[in-house]
C-alpha cells in the first residue's frame, strides 16, 4: 500500500511483497490478501478492508504498523445479529465507510453474506444494518441529504439514512450484474463503474425512476491493440477496459482501472457531453500531483 505526497514522490506504508497472503507486521513485513477499500478515519487511523482475507485492519499512521480491526482474519463466516468487533465473522467484505452526520460509525459491505454491516467504535461492536441485499459491493453518502448509495449485485439502491427503506434505482445487465465502485456527483446524479459489461454509466435520479446511459464504453479490438502499442486514446470518445473503481476529485471524474487511472474533466450535463481524457499510467508519478 502506498501514499502520495503534495511535496511529490510516493511511500510506502504497508505490505508491497508479492503473493496474496495475511500477515500484521510494520511497513512492508505486513502483507494483504486484497485491499479492494479503505479510509482515513482520524489523523493517525487508517482502516482497511483486506477481502480475501475477510476482515477489516487498521495502519497505525505513526508506526505504519498493521493490526487486526473488526473480523477474524483468514476465517470467514455468517453474520451475527450483533457481536464484537474480534469475534464477528465477515465473508468477502468489500467495501468500508464513514459518513458526515453520525459519529463512531463505520458502514461496511459484507458482500458473500448479503448484508451491509454498522461497526460502532465507541462500544466496538458490529450489527447488522441491511440484510438480504444481493451483493453489497460500495458505498457512498450524500450527507447533505442523509442518503446511503449502495452497489449490489443486480444494481444500484438508495437508502434514506433518516426513514431507511430500500429503493432499487437502476438494474444491471440481466446478464453482467456488474456494478462496482460509485461516486456521487451531485444529489442528483451517480456515476457507476461496470465491470464485467466495460463501461461507466451515470445513473440521472429522479422521482420516479432512473435513467441511465453509458459515458464510457470498452473499445473495439483494433483500437486496444493500438492503444497498447503508443499508450495513446482517441479524444473523440471515452474508452475504458475492467473499470472498478471511480472517484470526484477537485472537479474531475477518475476511472480506476487495471494498471492506470483515467481522468475525465467533467461539466453538471457529463452524460451528454464529449469528456477530455488524460491517462496517468502507474508508471509515470511524476504527473500524480495533477490528480
Amino acid at each position: 500500500m502506498k501514499t502520495y505526497s503534495s511535496e511529490g514522490g510516493i511511500e510506502l506504508i504497508a505490505g508491497g511483497k508479492s503473493g496474496a497472503k495475511y500477515k500484521e507486521g510494520v511497513g512492508d513485513e505486513a502483507q494483504f490478501g486484497w485491499v479492494s477499500s479503505l479510509r482515513q478515519i482520524n489523523s493517525t487511523a487508517l482502516v482497511v478492508v483486506d477481502k480475501l482475507s475477510h476482515c477489516i485492519r487498521l495502519i497505525d499512521r505513526q508506526t505504519n504498523g498493521t493490526s487486526q480491526f473488526a473480523g477474524i482474519c483468514t476465517v470467514k463466516g455468517g453474520v451475527s445479529a450483533m457481536c464484537s468487533s474480534q469475534q464477528c465473522m465477515f465473508n468477502y467484505p468489500h467495501d468500508v465507510q464513514l459518513n458526515d452526520f453520525e459519529e463512531d460509525f463505520l458502514y461496511i459491505t459484507d458482500a458473500s453474506n448479503d448484508a451491509i454491516r454498522r461497526m460502532d467504535l465507541v462500544n466496538d461492536s458490529v450489527s447488522i444494518f441491511i440484510a438480504d441485499v444481493k451483493g453489497p459491493r460500495y458505498i457512498e453518502f450524500d450527507n447533505k441529504n442523509q442518503v446511503m448509495y449502495v452497489t449490489i449485485a443486480i444494481g444500484l439502491l438508495r437508502v434514506p439514512m433518516i426513514d431507511v427503506e430500500l429503493r432499487f434505482l437502476a438494474l444491471a445487465s440481466a446478464i453482467s450484474y456488474d456494478f462496482f465502485g460509485l461516486a456521487l456527483l451531485d444529489s442528483n446524479t451517480v456515476v457507476v463503474a461496470a465491470l464485467k459489461s466495460n463501461s461507466v454509466q451515470v445513473v440521472l435520479l429522479e422521482e420516479d425512476n432512473s435513467n441511465t446511459s453509458n459515458i464510457c464504453v470498452k473499445p473495439e479490438k483494433k483500437t486496444m491493440e493500438a492503444q497498447k502499442k503508443h499508450k495513446m486514446e482517441t479524444p473523440f470518445r471515452c474508452e475504458v477496459y475492467v473499470p472498478y473503481s471511480v472517484a470526484v476529485v477537485r472537479g474531475a471524474l477518475l476511472i480506476g482501472q487495471v494498471d492506470f487511472v483515467k481522468q475525465i474533466a467533467f461539466s453538471s450535463e457529463l452524460h451528454s457531453t464529449l469528456p477530455h481524457i488524460r491517462n496517468f499510467y502507474a508508471h509515470r508519478v511524476t504527473q500524480s500531483h495533477s490528480l
